[in-house]
């Protein structure tokens, strides 16, 4: 037994999303599109939350470039805190919604 690789907990969750999209596609008493994306929306946070069976809750945080906050800060503006990768095992972010439109395509 092992812990999932990032790679394979990406791949997990890219199908699931595609079958809550499925999913929400063919709900008959969601006639309307808006409410299904809402549903879709929805059902991903969800997921991100920890409260799919399927999932553990998953970490969401900001992260800016380096010199992100000096350039808001100079400007008179709020920015985003600063957070580091170094702690977080297993980080799936980045190029999730092209692999997910690729892995949409090649089933369609």
């Amino acid at each position: 037994m092992r812990a999932y690789t990032a790679e394979e907990v990406r791949a997990k969750l890219l199908q699931h999303i595609d079958r809550i999209c499925e999913y929400w596609e063919m709900e008959p008493e969601v006639p309307l599109v808006l409410d299904k994306l809402r549903g879709v929306a929805f059902s991903i946070l969800t997921i991100l939350d920890g409260q799919d069976a399927g999932f553990p809750a998953f970490i969401v945080a900001p992260d800016p470039p380096e010199d992100d906050s000096l350039y808001h800060w100079e400007r008179g503006e709020n920015w985003y805190p600063d957070n580091t990768e170094a702690s977080v095992k297993c980080n799936i972010a980045g190029g999730m919604h092209g692999e997910f439109i690729r892995g949409n395509n090649e089933c369609r």
